[in-house]
């Protein structure tokens, strides 16, 4: 029998040290959206890790993201591109967008959505700024889904921020960012 080693962070002994908390926000009220500035994405990573628990406060939305760059949110028809596939085998994409989607069905007040993402290449002028992850709830339709998405910038430049957004309303909930370690 092997003796396992608890670290600090709970977890076995080496895991987990390469991602650092920077920051978590954390809103019992309505926000229009999470947002994470130039005070985390900046040069000391260029890689980071999102998990979130997020409750929409109106039925029917969609979760998105945005990046920023010199602080200024990336909002033109065709900044972005984006797939989502569900477990279930439906997909959508799209090459010439306003933002990335997160989620494929309209999310319902009664639900949570759980999600977990990496973000890469925030700090490479040479390269686009992408996202990688996955999700779980119970959309408006009334059946669980767990998609996984990803998306990028169309364009090569340093991103200072990104913001997690609904397609309208607002949200409450958690959000918690880490920067990974190279």
């Amino acid at each position: 029998m092997a003796l396992i080693t608890l670290g600090a962070n709970g977890l076995g002994a080496g895991v987990g040290g390469n991602f650092v908390l920077l920051n978590t926000s954390s809103s019992a009220t309505d926000v229009s959206s999470f947002d994470f500035d130039s005070t985390y994405i900046n040069s000391t990573y260029d890689n980071y890790f999102v998990l979130g628990n997020i409750q929409p406060q109106s039925n029917g939305i969609f979760m998105n993201l945005r990046f920023s760059a010199n602080g200024t949110l990336e909002t033109g028809g065709s900044d972005y591109t984006y797939e989502i596939q569900n477990i279930a085998g439906a997909t959508e994409e799209s090459s010439t967008v306003s933002l990335i989607k997160m989620t494929r069905e309209a999310l319902s007040t009664s639900h949570n959505f759980n999600f977990q993402f990496f973000v890469f290449n925030t700090q490479n002028a040479n390269e686009r700024s992408t996202i990688h992850g996955q999700g779980s709830g119970q959309p408006q339709s009334g059946t669980y889904v767990s998609p996984l998405f990803g998306g990028q910038r169309q364009a090569d430049k340093v991103n200072d921020g990104f913001s997690i957004l609904p397609s309208s309303g607002n949200l409450q909930g958690t959000v918690s960012l880490y920067g990974v370690k190279q």
